[in-house]
Order: structure tokens, then sequence, then C-alpha cells
């Protein structure tokens, strides 16, 4: 409930770097998260997650990634593929592995809630 408020108030990103000591309130996400990364990929090694609710990246390059991401996005929502040099990968429920500080990326458009999970090192 405090993390949608939060969520609500800044439509944007929160950035969680390891360890995530302090954030009692977001506690609970954090250990959810952890536990996903290890479904998806139990060898994945990562130093920050961020999450996304609702945000339309511009084309970019991540400067501070040391090394492939992991991106997943989950939620009630239509279109908001990522983009990947033109080419387009549906990661609702879908995660996928990519180098972002190679390859220039960005979302597609999309409507509905759209929440979006990065793993990577930086």
């Amino acid at each position: 409930e405090e993390i949608e408020s939060m969520y609500n108030q800044t439509k944007k990103s929160i950035i969680l770097e390891f360890p995530a000591e302090g954030f009692d309130v977001i506690k609970e996400l954090y250990e959810k998260l952890k536990e996903l990364i290890k479904i998806i990929d139990p060898d994945f090694e990562y130093t920050t997650i961020t999450l996304n609710k609702n945000v339309l990246c511009k084309p970019h390059f991540d400067a501070n990634n040391k090394s492939p991401s992991i991106i997943i996005a989950l939620g009630d929502f239509s279109g908001g593929e990522l983009n990947v040099e033109n080419e387009k990968y549906d990661i609702k429920m879908r995660p996928l592995k990519f180098n972002g500080s190679k390859l220039k990326h960005w979302t597609e458009e999309f409507t509905g809630d759209r929440y979006s999970f990065i793993y990577y090192k930086n």
C-alpha cells in the first residue's frame, strides 16, 4: 500500500542498490524481487534493481551499467514493448537479457499500468 502510494506520487522510478539497508517500507518487495531473479536466472549477478511504473523511456544507452541487464514487465497494459536497436521485444511476463550500455533501447507506447523491473550491475 505504501509502495503504491510512493509510485502514485512520483510516477517515476525507484532504484534499489544492495545491500538495501534502511528500506523497511519496501523490504517485502525487495525480498520478492530477489526471489523473482532466482527463478529467472539463478546465476545472474546484479547490484541494483530499478523499478518503474508507467515510465516511457526515450532512446538511450545505459551509461553506468557494467554488464548485461535483465528486464521484465508486469501489469495490466497493452503495448509497451522494449525496443532494442529497432527490434521489439514483448517483455510482459517474459524476461529479456541484453546489454543496455552497448545497445540503444527504449519503450514503445503503451496504455494501462506497466511496471518494469531491471536488474543490473553499476
